[in-house]
């Protein structure tokens, strides 16, 4: 079983573009308690959350996660927290355990003693301004769903067939940085590798151990960039190889498969309808120059089109023709040449 919590913090004084056809589905279910039940706003808020996950993360797979509810103690309460993700694996099916994977149950338990609204602060589920005094569900949702799709240390592994099992997310972290000499993010502490430090240049980031009331935290390049690294996620339309940007070598890998049935993401095939046609083209295209950081920006030089074969290259102007300025603008100019602190862990049987 991993855990994962967010905490209280409390105090007096006070993104990336979504894709048409997003491939993570992310599936609800909630389980009422014989005291709570879930109402249709705080449904909604979960749903929004959901969605946020949604259009970030593009592997086609369905994650199945029941939202349910404790008591764990009010403000005052030893080891009260807002809500805790907890994922077991009940069967070990391959060598990649992913969220989505055969034998992983995913839940998300909300502290019901912090969801009464008469109180002078709870979690509050709104889309608007969070009050001052309250914690925002939305960012609490957006956390725990995140250590779900990956931000936990010891769950996810590689390799169940011998005895030297490695961690996706701990073998890409170095004392307490994750990707040294890349990404060098620091997490919060030795024993907490799954919260990113709460200082520097992750203070206040969505993945942060704690939450201040009044806030409202959203997914940030950092934490896509790290699931990125770490599970090799598909997060931009037309990044073929999952390197966090679209550019000529995924334009190389369309070029490549195009035409061809039975394809996936990484052969070329964004919209998942099996082949590489057309419309892949004018996603790779839509999306040409885009980092997890940037939006789209550039197009293919003439010396690189000219490798590809001339019928290739008048689907490509073709598609490139429909995208908008300014990203499209240099490719048609050459046209006419080519184209929450604390966590435990225990696997059960």
């Amino acid at each position: 079983m991993r855990v994962s919590k967010i905490a209280v913090v409390w105090s007096l004084l006070c993104p990336l573009a979504a894709w048409h056809a997003h491939a993570i589905t992310i599936v609800p279910t909630f389980v009422d308690a014989s005291d709570q039940s879930w109402t249709d706003p705080e449904k909604t808020i979960i749903t929004q959350a959901i969605g946020d996950w949604q259009n970030r993360v593009l592997d086609n797979q369905t994650i199945n996660v029941s939202f349910d509810f404790t008591h764990v103690g009010g403000l005052d309460a030893p080891g009260s927290y807002l809500a805790e993700w907890d994922g077991n694996i009940n069967a070990f099916p391959d060598a990649n355990l992913y969220p989505w994977s055969a034998g992983v149950t995913q839940v998300v338990h909300f502290n019901e003693d912090l969801m009464d609204p008469t109180l002078p602060n709870h979690l509050e589920f709104t889309t608007g301004t969070v009050m001052p005094t309250n914690w925002d569900a939305l960012s609490v949702i957006r956390h725990e769903l995140g250590h779900m799709m990956g931000f936990t240390q010891n769950f996810y592994f590689n390799d169940f067939s011998g005895p030297n099992q490695t961690d996706k997310w701990t073998s890409h972290i170095s004392g307490t940085t994750f990707d040294p000499g890349g990404l060098n993010v620091h997490m919060n502490n030795a024993t907490d590798l799954s919260h990113l430090a709460d200082s520097g240049a992750t203070a206040g980031d969505l993945m942060t151990p704690s939450l201040t009331n009044g806030e409202r935290r959203n997914i940030g390049g950092t934490d896509l960039k790290m699931l990125e690294v770490a599970y090799r996620y598909a997060m931009i339309p037309g990044d073929a190889d999952r390197d966090g940007k679209v550019d000529f070598t995924d334009l190389v890998t369309v070029a490549r498969d195009y035409g061809q049935s039975n394809a996936t993401w990484d052969t070329g095939d964004f919209n998942n309808d099996g082949t590489v046609g057309f419309d892949d083209l004018v996603t790779l295209a839509r999306h040409y120059g885009q980092t997890l950081d940037t939006a789209p920006l550039g197009q293919p030089t003439a010396a690189q089109l000219a490798q590809l074969t001339p019928a290739l290259r008048a689907d490509i102007e073709a598609a490139f023709a429909q995208v908008p300025e300014p990203a499209a603008a240099g490719l048609l100019a050459i046209a006419g040449l080519v184209l929450l602190p604390r966590r435990r862990v225990a696997h059960g049987a």
